[in-house]
């Protein structure tokens, strides 16, 4: 197995490959370059070494954060850890920090800070009051409609908000630490300039970039694109991305930070300008693009989100839900609409399916599912109907990238009683 900066190296050179998905994790703990060490996860902590200190940024999940903390006392058995740092509060980053508490208390050291965004708090009030739809907006997104298993957590708080662009001092090291909107509201990354590295938190995670997710909050593609120009103005020669391996040497982490600024940055000015133009949602989606040399970037490829995704979040955060169709400001219910137009048509609902088959084996697959919802809404009773259409779904699942839609796609074809079989790019990131 090659170490962490040949797979890295091999990453950037080769792309990813069927056994090498993006965000591949080695579930490895090494040393990236002197003070810094690395721990390959799906979700990734990073560690800088000052000397007579530790700083543990992203301590983990709930199902590796253990994992994590041991192979960080393998190295360092006797060192006390100065702070925890959350980049945001996602809960694949946010957990573990109460074992370096329970530590600090068990050998008499001072108890770690736990360095996080104010927002953050916010976060875990609203994911508290909204347990029960996290469950199910996570378990389509990520297992096709499979159980993710409880959202309620005990979430360790902040002891420090950084509001402000910060310095700390882990022994000899300085760190600065940042505020920022991207994925999240509540973002920090770090910048160590000693050792001339970044931690990006999820501003930077080998994929384009997750702000369209459409099951999600707010997300702020500007902002994001500002935040990693700022990075590339530092001249760092490492990166240590929240997802994926590192990126070393200075022309790598310029390319990396400014193609996912740029590809932010034109989706974000071309969207706006059509919008000045009184453009609606719909045409909007149809118009903008992204340039093929940004498309071309392995690093960019849409496994997670998607481009169209992006572009109606950044709708919604600057023209909210009202897409600029009439109808739709009131619109009836999908139901009512259903039965209407099945009235209209001879044999309707068997006659749209009939279609809709036709047009998915024409890969039409967008209008081949939006004829089986029509029929499957006249009588969401017919259990033919339901099946045909989870079929429909579970096969297009089949020919798409990125989590989000297999996700989606794979949990209405379980809605519908069809058990998908695609494999979903999450198990693939999970491997």
């Amino acid at each position: 197995m090659p170490t962490l900066v040949e797979y890295a190296d091999q990453m950037w050179t080769e792309g990813p490959t069927s056994d090498r998905h993006p965000w591949r994790a080695l579930n490895t703990f090494e040393e990236v370059s002197n003070g810094v060490w690395f721990a390959s996860s799906f979700a990734n902590l990073s560690l800088i070494h000052g000397g007579t200190e530790l700083l543990v940024v992203d301590p983990g999940a709930t199902n590796n954060a253990e994992r994590k903390f041991d192979q960080i006392r393998g190295i360092f058995p006797n060192l006390p850890v100065k702070a925890v740092v959350f980049t945001h509060g996602h809960h694949d980053h946010c957990f573990g920090a109460e074992r370096y508490i329970n530590e600090a208390n068990e050998n008499g050291w001072n108890s770690p800070e736990i360095l996080a965004h104010p927002a953050i708090n916010q976060r875990f009030n609203r994911y508290a009051k909204t347990a029960g739809f996290n469950e199910v907006i996570n378990s389509r997104q990520f297992r096709g409609g499979a159980s993710v298993g409880s959202w309620k957590k005990d979430y360790v708080r902040p002891t420090r908000e950084i509001s402000d662009p910060t310095e700390l001092d882990v022994g000899s090291v300085t760190v600065q630490i940042n505020p920022a909107r991207g994925e999240t509201d509540d973002a920090l990354w770090l910048h160590i300039p000693d050792l001339e590295t970044i931690c990006t938190g999820d501003l930077f995670v080998w994929t384009a970039p997750n702000a369209g997710n459409p099951q999600k909050v707010q997300r702020y593609s500007g902002d994001w694109a500002n935040s990693l120009l700022h990075m590339n103005e530092l001249n760092a020669r490492i990166i240590l991305p929240g997802h994926g391996p590192p990126i070393i040497g200075k022309e790598r982490v310029r390319d990396a930070l400014v193609s996912t600024a740029e590809y932010l940055q034109t989706l974000e000015d071309q969207t706006i300008q059509l919008m000045n133009s009184g453009v609606p949602l719909d045409t909007i989606l149809s118009e903008v693009t992204v340039p093929e040399t940004l498309l071309q970037k392995h690093f960019l490829q849409p496994v997670y989100d998607e481009p169209e995704f992006i572009i109606r979040n950044i709708w919604r955060l600057y023209g909210g839900w009202y897409d600029g169709q009439p109808a739709n400001l009131k619109p009836p219910s999908e139901a009512n609409m259903a039965v209407e137009l099945v009235r209209l048509i001879p044999n309707g609902k068997e006659a749209l399916m009939e279609r809709a088959v036709e047009l998915a084996a024409q890969e039409e697959w967008r209008l081949a599912c939006k004829l089986a919802d029509i029929a499957f809404n006249s009588d969401p009773t017919d259990k033919e109907t339901m099946l045909r259409r989870g079929m429909l779904y579970s096969e297009r699942a089949k020919v798409e990238t990125s989590t989000m839609t297999v996700g989606i796609f794979n949990s209405t074809a379980r809605e519908m009683g069809i058990l998908p079989d695609s494999d979903n790019t999450f198990s693939a990131q999970e491997k």
